[in-house]
Order: C-alpha cells, then structure tokens, then sequence
C-alpha cells in the first residue's frame, strides 16, 4: 500500500514526514455502467516522530467530471490526504 503512494496511483495522498499507503479505484454506477463511475481511495497514515496512526476512506459520488477525468487518485486521494493532514496535525 505504501509502493501506491510513494510510486503509484495514489501520489496525490502523500504527505511529507508520514508514511502513507492507500489503494485507489473507480467503481462502475448506473444500468450497464451507464453514469459517472465514482472513485474511491482506503489509506492510512503514521507520522515518522510522534506515531500517530490514522486510517481514512474516501467515495466520491456524482462528482460531475468527465467519465475520463475520474479516478481514485485525481479525484478522492487529496481528500484522504487533507483529512490524514489534519488528523496528524501536519
């Protein structure tokens, strides 16, 4: 989860001084995959000096992007890591 983050498809939930790991998706929506598909990312978070320990998941549904611009790490990773940020205090 950590190789997700670091090179990965989950960059975009990286925070300086923690070790972050996460898994990013899309999961299909609507009749025959019809709508919007939604994105999706699990991650979690330690601070390297105080050990703090947090695990976040983020769905983003009928986000109103363009089919091709939905993805776990475009779309859902930055509010993992704004939440990970804030509950680490980093």
């Amino acid at each position: 989860m950590v190789t997700v983050v670091e090179d990965g498809t989950g960059t975009n939930a990286r925070i300086g001084g923690a070790e972050v790991g996460g898994r990013t998706g899309t999961a299909q929506h609507g009749l025959d995959n019809s709508e919007t598909p939604y994105a999706w990312f699990t991650s979690y978070a330690k601070d390297a000096s105080t050990g703090k320990e947090v695990a976040v998941a983020v769905l983003v549904e009928d986000s109103g992007a363009e089919r091709s611009e939905v993805s776990g790490n475009g779309l859902a990773a930055p509010v993992a890591q704004k939440m990970m940020r804030a509950a680490l205090s980093r």
